[in-house]
């Protein structure tokens, strides 16, 4: 019995054994580590698109609100109720202002500016109209 465990053969065979035992574990382990990664990184995937969900029933729900639905007849489509009449403004551009000192001078005469911009001139700025 000692003759075998002694002889070179034996000894290779059970050195190429060894190692090849430890080459399989690190190659496991390595194995591991990326499979772990990658389990994380699909997670991450499944919770945003969890999230994606979440966020389009939410958005579905409001859809088929009546407010919303009314809302897209009204702005898109342009409908009104019965009795009610729809109006359309055009855009009107802004006139142009200079700075004198520390205080903003507008020259513009009164016609260029919508009532309501007028007013939200007087009532919220420090501008002073010229006429």
């Amino acid at each position: 019995m000692q003759r075998i465990l002694y002889n070179q053969i034996t000894v290779i065979i059970f050195t190429i054994i060894t190692i090849s035992i430890c080459i399989s574990l690190y190659l496991s382990a390595h194995q591991l580590g990326s499979s772990t990664q990658r389990v994380s990184d699909l997670e991450k995937q499944v919770k945003q698109q969890q999230d994606d969900v979440v966020q389009l029933q939410n958005s579905l729900e409001k859809s088929k609100q009546p407010f919303a639905k009314e809302k897209i007849m009204r702005d898109q489509l342009l409908l009104q109720q019965p009795g009610e009449y729809v109006v359309q403004l055009p855009e009107i551009s802004r006139p142009s202002s200079t700075t004198i000192g520390t205080s903003n001078i507008l020259a513009s005469d009164n016609s260029q500016l919508t009532p309501w911009e007028a007013w939200k001139q007087v009532l919220f700025s420090d501008q002073i109209v010229l006429k």
